[in-house]
């Protein structure tokens, strides 16, 4: 009985820790929203509408990255905000379990905390 009672109370608590660890995540991606109201980088809206109009000169193109100019022009402005904002959402859990795993989960937490 004892036993069954320590697995339930592990399993909680694994459950709470991954529970706190998506909010954790989730609030990451709200920041990201609320306080990044505008492009990172403002060139790329302008380059991607200039390909997708077929005006993108090779000297434009050259400046831009190639996967982040594809993803605006395929996503548009809001589509790439908010894969930008999953996937520092993604890295916080990522930080966190490769932390948790080197060093323990106080490392864990302050490594996904620091994000």
């Amino acid at each position: 009985m004892r036993d069954r009672l320590a697995a339930t109370w592990q399993a909680l608590r694994r459950d709470r820790a991954r529970l706190a660890l998506l909010a954790l995540a989730a609030l990451h991606a709200a920041a990201s929203l609320a306080l990044s109201p505008g492009w990172r980088f403002a060139k790329y809206p302008a380059l991607a509408a200039a390909l997708a109009r077929g005006d993108l000169s090779p000297d434009e193109a050259a400046d831009a990255s190639p996967a982040y100019l594809l993803l605006a022009l395929l996503l548009g402005p809001a589509g790439l905000r908010w894969l930008q904002a999953l996937a520092g959402a993604a890295a916080v859990v990522l930080v966190h379990e490769v932390a948790r795993r080197a060093r323990g989960p106080l490392a864990g937490w302050v490594a996904a905390a620091a994000l």
